[in-house]
């Protein structure tokens, strides 16, 4: 498993963090005693724009950016629990439809919020913004995470 970091990089990710879970309650994380955070930036010069052209081709732009990303999350999210459950441990793949199964009343909702694995893997801090905010992102990224068994 000490390879993993590089194969995670190796898809395209821009941050990998590893974190113990201990401090969650075992009711929300279920077996998985550790996480994996990972988060893909998202693309400075749409970001610059929020403040100089908030208008309809901004939103077109900052939403085909969103899509395409956490599309690719999703896609490292999955390869990487693959990754891990082809080495003989569980995972779980929090995806955005993984996430959006989660809840009965439509509201979504992770196991285990990215962002907290994020901070817990010392990616940044949670601001008061509701936020993770990274030394060199800000809060211009987007995240995912896999729960896991494996002694990362």
């Amino acid at each position: 498993m000490k390879n993993i970091k590089e194969y995670i990089l190796s898809l395209d990710a821009d941050l990998v963090g590893f974190a113990d879970l201990a401090e969650i309650p075992a009711e929300k994380r279920g077996d998985f005693p550790y996480g994996i955070a990972i988060a893909i930036a998202l693309n400075p010069s749409i970001i610059k724009n929020i403040s100089v052209d908030p208008g309809a081709q901004y939103m077109k732009d900052y939403g085909e950016e969103y899509e395409s990303v956490t599309k690719r999350l999703d896609e490292i999210c999955e390869l990487t629990a693959q990754y891990i459950v082809a080495r003989g441990y569980k995972a779980i793949a929090q995806t955005r439809s993984f996430v959006n199964e989660q809840r009965e009343d439509g509201k979504t909702k992770a196991k285990v919020p990215h962002k907290t694995i994020a901070a817990l893997s010392g990616f940044g801090w949670i601001g008061k913004n509701t936020l993770l905010i990274t030394e060199k992102y800000g809060s211009a990224l987007r995240l995912t995470s896999v729960l896991t068994d494996a002694p990362i």
